[in-house]
């Protein structure tokens, strides 16, 4: 796939064509908001095979903007832009004001072009392509872990291989901590060039980490993940208190559940969980949160969220669980069924933690893979019968503890079902 530069740039050089605004191959997109829509990002609905939410940021609250969204036949249909929220520079990094807006009665499995047009002219065509309606053929999705530092580094590369290696991939999800600091500008423009083009044209599901929210940061201020909340638009399930950055979406068979495990209110967010598993339909379940119910960092125990979520992953089956935070990589299941849960932790960037299986453990789980010093990205491929996930080496630190190399499969397990969806089998 085409990205902005013909050759790989390094992180200094990428940051300083960022910071002056050199142009290559036209304007390079950052998370600076200017007069004209910048950080255009595609996330999905509840039903994202018959609809598509765009969001994207300006420095002035400016009234009458539109997306305009191209069906294959030529029609075009506008749909009127949305004043989502005003962001300040000490918890956001920059002035700027943001925008949303969903285009709804598409048709499944369609490609349609869009572009953003405001007063001051429109952007360029991009195309996205919906959902299917049901899981009638296999697909796959990519998971990535903590990206944090350096962005434009290490989890640039990351994304960029996962992406050329699965290009048919049409959803991304995330662990959160996409930042270190929310109140930096510098490290969202970062993390919008990271994930450019993809975040244009592919849908992407976040977990809100706790270095967006300040949490467990010293010196930080983020406005309750200000600056997080402006660059990303989630479903409304219609669920009583939902909070803001806990949704869920069905695609093409599964449903995606995506928590806050840094919200506070622990006991909300599980009455939350519990209604989006009861009413799921889906034929495999898969949950993602920043932090996962079993810590694999040696100095972290993850009691609370243990006792507040685990239950419900039990009670109703969950497939699997993705997480980040610990900066390293594990694969366990809880309790003596080895064909329950499939619990995995990630990291996609450069910034590492030791790792141990001491919370695992206290947690009446088992870790059977691991590795430090290793990040990767995930491949899920999905089918009526099997969910198989592989964990793939995309960047190894001094001190990793495998011997695979850039590129191997590190782990990988399979989840099968029978045609009742159950006698579930993890192997």
């Amino acid at each position: 796939m085409s990205r902005r530069f013909p050759l790989r740039l390094g992180g200094w050089l990428t940051a300083v064509l960022l910071a002056v605004g050199l142009l290559l191959v036209g304007p390079v997109p950052t998370a600076n908001a200017t007069s004209k829509p910048t950080s255009i990002t595609l996330t999905p609905t509840a039903d994202p095979a018959r609809s598509q939410t765009f969001t994207w940021r300006m420095t002035k609250n400016r009234s009458g903007q539109q997306v305009q969204v191209k069906a294959p036949n030529g029609k075009v249909a506008s749909v009127s832009a949305t004043y989502k929220m005003r962001v300040q520079k000490k918890y956001a990094g920059i002035n700027a004001y943001a925008f949303t807006a969903t285009a709804t009665k598409l048709s499944p499995a369609t490609r349609y072009t869009y572009r953003i047009v405001t007063s001051g002219g429109s952007t360029a065509w991009k195309s996205f392509t919906t959902a299917r309606a049901s899981l009638d053929r296999s697909w796959t999705f990519l998971a990535f872990g903590d990206t944090q530092v350096e962005n434009t580094g290490v989890p640039e590369n990351i994304i960029d291989t996962a992406v050329a290696k699965n290009s048919s991939a049409p959803l991304l999800l995330h662990a959160g901590d996409v930042v270190n600091k929310p109140n930096s500008i510098t490290q969202w423009r970062q993390f919008m060039a990271a994930t450019y083009p993809t975040r244009t044209t592919k849908n992407w599901l976040i977990s809100i980490g706790n270095h967006e929210q300040c949490v467990l940061l010293k010196k930080c201020s983020s406005g309750s993940g200000q600056a997080f909340r402006s660059y990303y638009t989630w479903p409304r399930n219609g669920v009583a208190k939902q909070g803001a950055t806990w949704y869920y979406t069905d695609h093409q068979g599964v449903r995606f559940i995506v928590l806050d495990t840094f919200d506070g209110d622990l006991k909300r967010q599980a009455a939350f969980l519990e209604t989006a598993l009861k009413s799921n339909k889906q034929r495999w379940t898969v949950v993602l949160q920043h932090a996962g119910p079993f810590a694999s960092r040696p100095d972290r125990n993850n009691s609370k969220i243990r006792s507040a979520l685990l239950p419900l992953y039990n009670k109703y089956n969950v497939d699997l669980v993705l997480s980040g935070h610990d900066h390293s990589y594990d694969r366990g299941y809880y309790g003596s069924n080895k064909n329950s849960t499939v619990y995995a932790v990630s990291v996609s960037g450069k910034k590492f933690y030791d790792a141990s299986a001491k919370d695992w453990n206290r947690g009446g789980a088992t870790r059977v893979a691991g590795a430090v010093q290793t990040a990767t990205y995930q491949t899920v491929t999905v089918s009526k019968d099997s969910l198989v996930y592989r964990a793939v080496v995309g960047y190894k630190g001094k001190g990793s503890s495998t011997s695979k190399k850039v590129g191997q499969v590190l782990d990988q397990v399979t989840i099968t079902k029978n045609a009742a969806g159950k006698s579930k089998k993890v192997r």
